[in-house]
């Protein structure tokens, strides 16, 4: 049985008015830049400097610019009052209401265990969830039919089974928002796309709008958007691959769905998908994820419906042809296929925007090296640019007070720092060690490193004082061409290229075959593409003697703006120190050939790097202080390790993927039992005794793409459990034996 969640919003929440060219610009200049941005951010009226940007306005963006010009504050309780006066007293909670004034915990914690989200009420604006099941995951009641009991010294964690996965399940209605409604038919706004998805609701997008009273920073979505949780109130690109993930573990495809359309109509809209669903984001994507995800949802969507586009394709056969002159009618697409037909140009315009010329560099290749003989005098690789020098509306105190400190007097060097911090952010892992230039920050074993991080068996836990951030004067992201960027833009074309294959053979199936059509092209270019990827980022960016890919540094010119755009070659100045586990992420984009000895190299690698954990897998061995370092551990790195290790890594990755995924299980059940939340990132050095810390905001809770991945783990690496014989098995292997391993003892509870 589902339910129909109710969910969010008891009233009206502004977005950015995308239909109204001239307040959508005077919205950019109210929060993305100017004099009311730095006077709120220089009072420091909320602690966060999100929180600013996230708060709506009490009149439109034009009318509170014009009040400015007319009474621009004189000192700083005047500036204060302005503030008050015209804006909300803080970012809106998950129901729309007004956050307080000044107090900084406006959204910032994230749903926690105990509040039911079916309760009736929630307000005025609701949504629905018709594949949320109030019970549980359909996997956990169809197969968690018995518990077992992990025991860890004086800690007993239940063996959750059916009841972790089902508070895990339910904190799907507390992370949706819904759908904001685009009046595309009255637009004038040229960001606003005139293409209309076949999977729009009519009553949606053609709602009327109201005349603009009020402005946030917040993009209008049209369908239901799950958000990260606590100070992250919008959807974020690349979180919303692991949430699918969980999602259509969670049998909740067609919100999986709504997730990966929206995600498409930011394309449709501005050529990329935003960091985030906010005005501010629009000067930077993240990492490159949406082929992967229609790619997910396509065959999410396949496997459903299986049955019913089985049966419609059979009446269709055995229909009798029709008297002529009529034709018959033509052959019924499947529903998946339908989805890949509208996603596929959308993918080619991202694919675009992430092959600009900034984007990609030309890198030089030593005659000496054995790369040579394979790319020739250079190739060509991606890095991350953001398209801004100035300050992170978002983060506008941190990056002022870093320019300040850097002493930099030269305004282009500011403007390269400003540059070279937002790219860091597009990353995805902002901040780290592998992001910083000078020795002691560049990581390998320089001063401040884990020499010895302990791995799985690191002895009595020692508590150590959380280390100050190492400063990010010495960022130099640009310079940086990473490995793991690399990788994804490799599955992103193996993807590109399925998908357009899927389209291809329907066509071909349909009589509707053209020789030159998008599919049939781009089915052939990406396979290419992707062949050519795979030799570049093994033969440039793969170290043979330590068996992993690793970041390559470039030279100072790099840097440079006046030469993003030409067809510069860079100096390739080697391999950037430190292990992180970044450096495997190729492996799950398919760098190697399944169970090659390439991939089991990679393995072994892994296991012996000092990375693995008992509460997961370490980002580096470098404690910075910043959060994308030492000591935590993050679900999309670890998803990625696991399951690149299981799907290319024989039996012994099979083995090590397995261990890992079961530690990782475990390290968030405990938390979410002491804590009633799950968190964003998680303390690797002792299983669930934690959550990460660092970085430049306080620790999160809710958290998207936290519980996608425990719900996959938990479906794929537990057990099944077998009513018949009573006995549990983890694929194979015995249970009792696996328990051993880990301390465990087997109990069942009634």
């Amino acid at each position: 049985a589902f339910h129909m969640a109710r969910v969010a919003g008891k009233s009206f929440v502004p977005v950015t008015p995308v239909d109204d060219p001239c307040e959508a610009s005077a919205t950019h200049l109210l929060y993305c830049e100017g004099p009311v941005l730095e006077a709120a951010q220089r009072l420091r009226i909320w602690p966060d400097s999100k929180d600013f940007v996230d708060t709506a306005t009490r009149a439109p963006a034009s009318v509170v610019l014009k009040a400015w010009a007319e009474e621009t504050p004189s000192d700083d309780a005047s500036a204060r009052a302005f503030i008050e006066k015209w804006f909300e007293c803080g970012p809106r909670d998950p129901d729309g209401a007004e956050g307080r004034l000044g107090n900084g915990t406006a959204g910032t914690s994230g749903p926690s265990i105990g509040s039911h989200p079916s309760q009736p009420s929630i307000g005025n604006q609701t949504v629905s969830l018709p594949d949320w099941a109030p019970d549980g995951p359909p996997f956990a009641a169809a197969r968690f039919n018995k518990y077992i009991q992990i025991t860890r010294g004086d800690d007993d964690v239940y063996a959750w089974a059916r009841e972790f996965a089902s508070k895990v399940h339910a904190l799907w209605p507390l992370l949706t928002r819904p759908p904001t409604p685009v009046d595309k038919e009255h637009s004038t706004s040229a960001i606003v796309g005139d293409a209309k998805s076949p999977f729009d609701d009519d009553k949606e997008t053609t709602k009327k709008t109201s005349p603009v009273t009020r402005v946030s920073t917040a993009i209008p979505l049209p369908h239901n958007a799950l958000v990260p949780g606590s100070r992250f109130r919008e959807t974020y690109y690349w979180d919303s691959y692991w949430v699918v993930v969980g999602l259509v573990t969670s049998g909740m495809t067609h919100t999986a769905q709504g997730v990966a359309l929206n995600l498409l109509s930011l394309v449709e809209r501005f050529g990329f998908v935003p960091n985030g669903a906010r005005l501010y984001y629009l000067n930077r994507t993240q990492p490159p994820v949406l082929a992967s995800i229609v790619r997910l949802v396509y065959e999410a969507l396949r496997d459903e419906h299986s049955v019913e586009d089985t049966a419609e394709l059979k009446i269709w056969d055995e229909w009798p042809p029709p008297t002529p002159p009529k034709q018959k009618k033509p052959r019924p697409q499947t529903k998946a296929v339908t989805f890949a037909r509208y996603a596929l140009p959308l993918l080619l315009k991202e694919y675009a925007y992430l092959t600009k010329p900034e984007r990609v560099v030309r890198v030089e290749v030593p005659r000496t090296s054995k790369a040579h003989k394979i790319t020739g005098d250079f190739v060509e690789l991606a890095r991350y640019w953001a398209f801004t020098d100035q300050p992170r509306p978002e983060s506008w105190r941190e990056d002022v007070e870093l320019s300040e400190k850097s002493g930099l007097d030269d305004d282009a060097e500011k403007r390269k720092l400003f540059r070279d911090v937002a790219s860091a952010a597009e990353s995805g892992h902002d901040f780290g060690s592998r992001w910083l230039g000078d020795s002691d920050d560049a990581g390998g074993t320089g001063k401040g490193d884990v020499v010895t991080p302990g791995g799985l068996n690191p002895g009595p836990h020692r508590a150590l004082p959380e280390p100050q951030p190492d400063s990010l004067a010495s960022i130099r992201t640009t310079r940086i061409v990473p490995c793991d960027l690399n990788g994804l833009m490799l599955r992103c074309e193996l993807d590109i290229g399925f998908l357009a294959s899927q389209v291809r053979d329907e066509d071909v199936k349909c009589g509707t075959w053209v020789k030159n059509s998008e599919a049939s092209t781009s089915s052939s270019l990406f396979q290419v593409k992707a062949g050519r990827r795979r030799v570049t980022i093994n033969a440039v960016l793969f170290d043979e003697t330590t068996c992993r890919w690793r970041d390559l540094l470039l030279d100072e010119n790099a840097r440079c703006p006046e030469f993003a755009k030409t067809a510069k070659t860079y100096y390739n100045m080697g391999f950037t120190q430190g292990v992180r586990a970044s450096d495997y992420v190729p492996l799950w984009c398919g760098a190697f050939e399944k169970d090659s000895k390439q991939a089991l190299s990679v393995v072994r690698s892994l296991v012996k790097s000092g990375l693995p954990m008992p509460g997961g897998i370490a980002t580096s061995l470098r404690r910075t202080g910043h959060q994308w370092d030492f000591p935590n551990a993050w679900a999309p790195l670890v998803h990625m390790l696991v399951e690149g290790c299981d799907g290319f890594g024989g039996d012994e990755g099979q083995k090590f993927a397995r261990e890992t995924a079961r530690r990782w299980i475990k390290t968030n059940a405990q938390l979410l039992k002491t804590s009633k939340h799950m968190h964003e990132k998680y303390d690797a050095r002792v299983m669930g005794s934690k959550p990460g810390a660092g970085g430049e905001y306080a620790p999160q809770t809710g958290f998207g793409w936290t519980n996608g991945v425990v719900l996959f783990f938990l479906n794929k690496y537990v057990y099944d459990g077998d009513a018949a014989s009573g006995d549990f098995k983890l694929r194979g292997v015995r249970l009792e034996r696996l328990l051993e391993t880990v301390g465990a003892q087997r109990t069942t509870v009634p």
